[in-house]
């Protein structure tokens, strides 16, 4: 009996341990074959990342502005980051496209917004799988308003693909290199336009850092469009012609500036007011001729022989700014007014 019970005990153990087996076989073969599908996975993930953009996907590279305010960036290595509307932060994504489907994935969160896209020169649109085309993300690309020319010392700046009006030039270009200049503008006979730099161009305001010592000749002539210009402390020389025929409505020099170049304001017609600071020692011929200045403040000293005879225009020509400059030489610092609502005629000292 005992033998029988045994017997009994060791073939269901055999039968139980051969069932434990085979479920440890499958659950392996199970395991292996989802090892090696997310291996699988990872390897074409990294093979995708690794792989060179497509001419398609090339054309995405870059900064896009939404129309709701968010802007989107797509780098060419895939990946990217997201700036919210109102937001000083970026998000670091990555993305992908394929076919019309464009994917992209939060670094941080492994969310992720499928869409369908459609690419037309500069506009994108996306449009969330499954919704309707009133649910799309209108994009425009974000083209970059500035230059930057590198020497040895630092770098030249002008003005890029315009797209902003408003520029601010900072003291150091995106490579950390200072800015210390302004490319010259050139006047082509042919064309009749200025080319280099920023003449001519439709910009509404300008602001110049103390890094860039010199406003070159022609630097900002024929800028039609122009009416706010903040030169920042730093800035020494404003040279000839360098706000001509602009339409300058404000001007704010810093007491850093020593000279005023030959007609560097003829012609703007905007400029109503001025304040020249103590740091301007010269002054060059036809500087402020054919102006509407009814209010000029003087904040220091110019020497006569300094101050060019003819900076305000030629006596009795057109375009003469009347008799401030004897008013000045005879009366000092101060703020000076026109008797004239269009400039001109004659000043008086307040």
């Amino acid at each position: 009996m005992k033998n029988k019970h045994r017997t009994f005990v060791r073939r269901a153990f055999a039968r139980n341990l051969g069932i434990i087996v085979l479920a440890a076989v499958i659950i392996s073969s199970i395991f292996s074959c989802a090892m090696l599908e997310a291996f699988s996975m990872a390897a074409q993930m990294q093979n995708a990342e690794e792989a060179e953009l497509t001419e398609e996907q090339k054309l995405l590279v870059g900064k896009w502005r939404s129309d709701t305010g968010h802007l989107y960036t797509f780098n060419d290595d895939r990946t990217g980051t997201i700036r919210l509307s109102g937001s000083n932060e970026d998000q670091k994504i990555r993305w992908d496209t394929y076919l019309d489907n464009l994917t992209i994935t939060m670094v941080d969160s492994y969310s992720r917004m499928d869409t369908t896209y459609t690419l037309n020169g500069d506009e994108l649109i996306m449009i969330p799988l499954g919704a309707t085309a009133d649910r799309q993300v209108k994009t425009k690309r974000e083209l970059p308003s500035l230059a930057f020319t590198h020497a040895r010392t630092g770098c030249a700046v002008s003005i890029g693909t315009q797209t902003d009006k408003v520029i601010v030039i900072p003291a150091t270009c995106p490579q950390g290199h200072p800015v210390t200049a302004i490319v010259a503008s050139k006047y082509n006979d042919s064309t009749y336009k200025f080319e280099g730099g920023f003449a001519g161009t439709d910009i509404t305001s300008i602001t110049i850092p103390g890094s860039i010592t010199t406003i070159g000749a022609n630097t900002f002539s024929d800028c039609e469009n122009i009416e706010s210009v903040i030169l920042l402390n730093g800035v020494t020389t404003i040279g000839d012609n360098a706000f001509s025929s602009s339409v300058i409505k404000s001007i704010t020099i810093p007491a850093s500036v020593t000279s005023i170049g030959k007609a560097a304001f003829n012609r703007c017609y905007g400029l109503s007011s001025l304040t020249i600071p103590a740091s301007v020692t010269s002054i060059g011929e036809a500087a402020f001729s054919n102006n509407i200045l009814t209010s000029v403040t003087f904040q220091g000293t110019i020497p006569a022989a300094r101050f060019h005879a003819n900076a305000l225009g030629w006596n009795g020509a057109e375009g003469y700014m009347g008799d401030l400059r004897e008013k000045y030489l005879a009366g000092g610092p101060g703020t000076y007014t026109s008797s004239n609502s269009y400039g001109g005629g004659t000043w008086t000292k307040r």
